[in-house]
């Protein structure tokens, strides 16, 4: 059976990357492919380049929302496909995604976790993250939501995002489908790339602070696992500082 997949594309004003995604997503030349974008409103140019694409577009809609997680929803209620990806404006798929992804369906699969492409824009390097397929209470998780695919009866079933966050909702979702008994398979093969750009991988102000912390005790983390994830989270960025985060990634993606 192949299945129908949904590729759902969140956008705010991001003229210079978003025909780089759409393109990605089109050229898997997919048959059963449900392509949706969701732009916050964007004022850059943004609204320009998904007019040019709208013959091959299932369904778009450009207004305002409350956030991230507010627009993963959206898109994720308009979506008709038996899996849902969401592949962000600045992220892509790799060739042939979809086709290895169709391969490995199984329809009592909740949750599809595949390989990441990471690609540091100053250097044009690229390293192959594996994902986490056991999420735990730590900051060693290899989240890896671009190439991670998830049933609609899923989302049916064991909930959406939580609006609440804006930084951890991937995180979130993952550690509640895991608790709730969801089956989670993993594709051997990058499904997606992701671009590391102008935000820091070791910037971690309050705001970020405080949702980690309400993430991990909404979803049973005591005490000491709490302060365990920030004991974690705080050594990685000092041996990241010390090291570089580009070798780091050459040594935790395998």
């Amino acid at each position: 059976m192949q299945p129908e997949i949904t590729i759902i594309t969140v956008t705010l004003n991001s003229v210079k990357t978003v025909e780089r995604t759409i393109k990605s997503v089109l050229a898997q030349k997919y048959d059963k492919l449900e392509y949706i974008i969701v732009d916050g409103g964007s004022t850059d140019g943004t609204l320009d380049v998904i007019r040019r694409y709208e013959p091959y577009l299932a369904k778009w809609v450009s207004e305002p929302d409350d956030g991230i997680s507010s627009a993963f929803n959206k898109g994720i209620r308009m979506a008709t496909g038996d899996l849902i990806g969401i592949i962000n404006s600045d992220d892509g798929l790799v060739p042939g995604a979809l086709a290895a992804l169709a391969a490995a369906y199984e329809p009592e699969v909740d949750v599809y976790r595949g390989d990441l492409q990471i690609w540091k824009e100053d250097t044009d390097t690229m390293t192959i993250e594996k994902p986490s397929l056991h999420i735990r209470y730590n900051g060693l998780n290899h989240i890896d939501h671009p190439s991670t695919f998830i049933a609609r009866r899923a989302y049916e079933q064991y909930g959406l995002y939580d609006e609440k966050c804006r930084f951890v909702m991937d995180f979130d979702l993952l550690l509640r489908y895991q608790q709730a008994g969801a089956k989670i398979k993993y594709v051997d093969k990058a499904l997606a790339f992701f671009t590391l750009g102008g935000v820091t991988f070791t910037e971690f102000d309050r705001a970020k602070r405080q949702e980690f912390r309400y993430m991990l005790r909404k979803n049973g983390a005591n005490a000491f696992e709490v302060w365990s994830f920030f004991a974690v989270k705080y050594a990685k960025m000092g041996i990241i500082r010390v090291f570089g985060k580009e070798n780091i990634m050459r040594l935790t993606a395998k």
